[in-house]
């Protein structure tokens, strides 16, 4: 068994499969954070090739001072809470759905530190990342500990994707688009509001607005009417929604 202990110093930078970036879950904003600082600490420490489970020692004091929460056991809660999320992800080109959980063991011990194991499945997400393929994004944590809302880190998660394919692909502008069904997109959202209206109150723009107010994330959106498959008269709903992102001005290319 190989225990990583997490030391400050190093780089904000988390790398993350796009294959996550558009999986289908609902985790609270304190949930997302932490999995990612897991996940951060193991591509610092390069273990990922090692043929064991790893554990990440973390001092309980670091987790809550990122999160911003003054109780040890609200953290302890959000924690045991992800051993029993399921994090559903697809592979389009194979034709396969896949649920996965996202921790199988933590640990606390007196004086406050924590031993937490990401599940052996979860690990292609966040290993062998290659920039030459371009099947990763890079997100900023100091950015993402900034956000209240969960809405917010997976937005901003889309757009940091959107952003990657103008880098990888120097044949893109930097604005990029990509269409969703609303489905698709409550899904990766992890919302399940039952009108447009809804969504674009409590999701989308509260979300959109925090991005502009702490991070150099611009986001957009379009929504798109159809009628509904067999409908061929009267109003038509909104059924897909159009994502735009756009790098602006002197922040190009940059992961503050």
């Amino acid at each position: 068994m190989a225990r990583i202990r997490y030391h400050k110093g190093y780089t904000n930078i988390v790398k993350v499969h796009n294959n996550l970036i558009e999986a289908h879950y609902k985790f609270s904003r304190e949930q997302q954070v932490i999995l990612l600082q897991v996940a951060k600490t193991l591509q610092e420490m390069d273990v990922f090739d090692k043929k064991e489970d790893t554990e990440v020692v973390y001092q309980a004091g670091e987790l809550t001072n990122m999160l911003n929460i003054s109780d040890k056991r609200v953290l302890r809660g959000v924690i045991n809470s992800l051993q029993r999320c399921i994090m559903t992800f697809k592979n389009i080109d194979e034709q396969w759905e896949c649920d996965v959980n996202i921790f199988i063991k933590s640990k606390y011990h007196t004086g406050g530190k924590i031993e937490i194991r990401l599940d052996y499945d979860m690990l292609p997400f966040f290993k062998h990342l290659s920039k030459e393929i371009g099947n990763y994004t890079e997100l900023n944590i100091k950015e993402m500990i900034q956000f209240k809302s969960q809405y917010t880190i997976r937005l901003y998660q889309l757009a940091r994707k959107l952003q990657n394919i103008g880098v990888t692909d120097k044949s893109k502008s930097w604005k990029q688009e990509k269409v969703y069904t609303l489905d698709e997109f409550q899904k990766i959202m992890g919302s399940s509001y039952k009108t447009w209206q809804d969504l674009e109150r409590k999701v989308l723009k509260p979300a959109i607005e925090e991005l502009k107010d702490n991070s150099f994330i611009f986001v957009d959106y379009e929504p798109i009417k159809k009628y509904k498959e067999g409908q061929t008269r009267g109003r038509a709903g909104v059924r897909e929604i159009k994502i735009i992102s756009n790098r602006v001005g002197h922040y190009q290319g940059r992961l503050l």
